[in-house]
């Protein structure tokens, strides 16, 4: 789970746009705005919210039974 307690500059929210949003719905989960959890996958290395990264565990969870 990342943390980020520094703000991100606008020109890096522009020109790192993919690289900082959630693999799932898009958000950019290093604005400022943003004020959920930000966890990275530790193989793949992809951002996910915390919404995206709560129903990813859910299922994933309920293909474990």
């Amino acid at each position: 789970m990342l943390t980020p307690d520094v703000a991100v500059c606008g020109e890096c929210l522009d020109n790192y746009k993919t690289d900082i949003s959630c693999s799932v719905c898009g958000i950019i989960v290093l604005k400022p705005s943003y004020e959920g959890k930000v966890y990275e996958c530790p193989i793949c290395g992809k951002l996910y919210c915390e919404t995206c990264w709560e129903k990813s565990q859910k299922v994933s969870g309920d293909n474990n039974l």
